[in-house]
């Protein structure tokens, strides 16, 4: 079984040929878990297989002292499945009380 930010996540192909993870977008992975054998229902519960739990990092606010906090990031990344060359970009901005965020995320034409 596999969740991503509390949510089961179920292979779209009946016979399992995508992976569910090929769902998540490696520049929003904060954290991964994994619970080998039976899984509690704490987290994730429906499993005898084990369970990977993926999560998204937390959005970050400006500390009580701090006026305005920004961050940017970009990433590139190749996935295997048909040569899929990928890229992100994120920026963001936030106050203590409120943040603005924009991602692109760019996927340029397969090539197999």
């Amino acid at each position: 079984m596999v969740t991503l930010d509390g949510m089961s996540i179920q292979s779209a192909c009946s016979n399992h040929m995508n992976p569910p993870l090929s769902y998540a977008d490696p520049s929003r992975v904060g954290r991964i878990d994994v619970v080998a054998g039976l899984t509690p229902v704490s987290r994730g519960g429906d499993s005898i297989g084990g369970t990977v739990i993926v999560d998204s990092p937390r959005p970050a606010f400006a500390r009580d002292g701090d006026r305005l906090i920004a961050d940017a990031s970009v990433s590139l990344y190749r996935r295997s499945n048909g040569g899929v060359n990928n890229r992100s970009v994120s920026l963001s901005a936030a106050t203590p009380t409120f943040r603005v965020a924009y991602t692109d995320r760019t996927r340029p034409p397969t090539t197999t």
